[in-house]
């Protein structure tokens, strides 16, 4: 789907459900990520990966109405290169056998 059929549709979830109902959606829709990922783990993995997989589909969907809703594509885009950045600078201290400073955020 374009960007621009995208946030038409995005337009019209916002406009039938309000912020509130998508943000609450998101949140959920992060649950049931989480929640697929943990039984995975913990059901010695006996997850189909088109079930995590779909639970993925559902957060990026919702992410995406997010950023969307509050108008801030261009700060996600540059917290973004940020963490990777951080997280390139983790992996080379790792393989340098050296300890990252801090976690990861």
């Amino acid at each position: 789907m374009n960007p621009t059929k995208e946030t038409i549709l995005f337009d019209d979830a916002l406009t039938l459900w309000g912020k509130e109902f998508q943000i609450m959606m998101a949140i959920e829709e992060m649950a049931e990520l989480m929640q697929k990922l943990s039984h995975y783990l913990r059901k010695n993995r006996k997850v189909k990966y088109t079930e995590i997989a779909s639970e993925i589909a559902d957060v990026q969907i919702m992410m995406r109405q997010l950023i969307q809703i509050f108008c801030i594509l261009d700060i996600v885009n540059q917290q973004e290169a940020l963490k990777l950045n951080k997280l390139q600078q983790y992996i080379e201290k790792a393989k340098r056998g050296e300890s990252a400073d801090s976690s990861q955020s």
